[in-house]
């Protein structure tokens, strides 16, 4: 596959990047300037454009340097010289927001490494406790909606195949337990509760192991690429984002909206774990009365 050569640091690019990864200059001339709606087009002036600047990599940003009181704002200036996947690193930064210190040396690092490997503790964590719809959570608070389904569909199954495996243990011992109670016989209560202790038979055992197997799984794989998922869900939303012709007055405005973190979505992660625990034990118990 044809690369394509910086004219100004001489790295080689991948054939479809706009930006050079290394010092983030065009690679191409930049073709007609996207026309704009209404009062946007008294603002073409304010677009962004490509200078020599060192400071910017020669990235000068369509929102232009601002300058409060003649302080120097930029709070992500430790990334104006790079790029990430032939996106400018500073718009990745404000992209991932306030925790972009914590996690902009990670992509830093993928790139320079061209690794896609680097450990994300917290979905790695979620992952080990919960399995599939711990992890999802992470995802859903990065605002990766497409990865977190597909975590809740597998934690789904799996959910069904180890209630579906545990259920006549289960459902036994929980009925010895409630008619001890009924009855007022502490005897047979305290051998209703010995006997979930006891009652480990071949498919209980499958069951955890098949649980636990997947759990470490989940672990293991999110805790690998999470990073790299989000380092590949930014860049696609960055390039999806100035491709609408976005006015450019609010570019950084629209990157912070875009990205960021989500606690809603993170409620809706844990909320849809519930949900899914619950509504797996009701069908079963259903599917095996019948």
């Amino acid at each position: 596959m044809d690369k394509k050569i910086c004219s100004e640091c001489g790295v080689a690019n991948e054939n479809d990047y706009t930006y050079c990864k290394n010092c983030g200059a065009p690679l191409v001339k930049s073709g007609p300037k996207p026309e704009f709606i209404g009062d946007a087009a008294e603002n073409k002036a304010d677009a962004g454009s490509f200078d020599t600047n060192a400071n910017t990599g020669g990235y000068t940003p369509p929102y232009g340097t601002p300058n409060y009181g003649e302080a120097n704002y930029w709070p992500y200036n430790t990334y104006t010289s790079y790029a990430i996947d032939g996106v400018p690193a500073e718009d990745v930064a404000f992209f991932v927001g306030k925790k972009s210190a914590d996690v902009m040396p990670k992509f830093m690092k993928m790139e320079i490494t061209h690794s896609k490997v680097s450990w994300c503790w917290p979905a790695a964590i979620l992952g080990f406790i919960f399995g599939p719809l711990g992890a999802a959570i992470w995802f859903f608070y990065r605002k990766m909606y497409k990865i977190a389904l597909i975590l809740l569909a597998a934690g789904t199954v799996l959910s069904f195949t180890t209630a579906a495996l545990t259920y006549n243990v289960g459902t036994q011992d929980m009925k010895g337990i409630f008619e001890s109670i009924s009855e007022g016989d502490a005897d047979a209560l305290l051998e209703a509760f010995r006997s979930i202790e006891a009652g480990e038979t071949a498919l209980t055992l499958l069951a955890s192991g098949i649980n636990e197997l997947a759990n470490l799984a989940v672990c293991i794989l999110c805790g690998l690429f999470g990073f790299y998922a989000y380092k590949n869900h930014c860049v696609r939303s960055i390039k999806g984002f100035i491709q609408n012709g976005i006015d450019q007055r609010y570019y950084r405005m629209g990157l912070a909206s875009l990205g960021g973190v989500s606690g809603g979505m993170m409620a809706v992660g844990i909320i849809s774990m519930i949900v899914i625990e619950n509504i797996v034990s009701t069908v079963i118990n259903i599917f095996f009365a019948i």
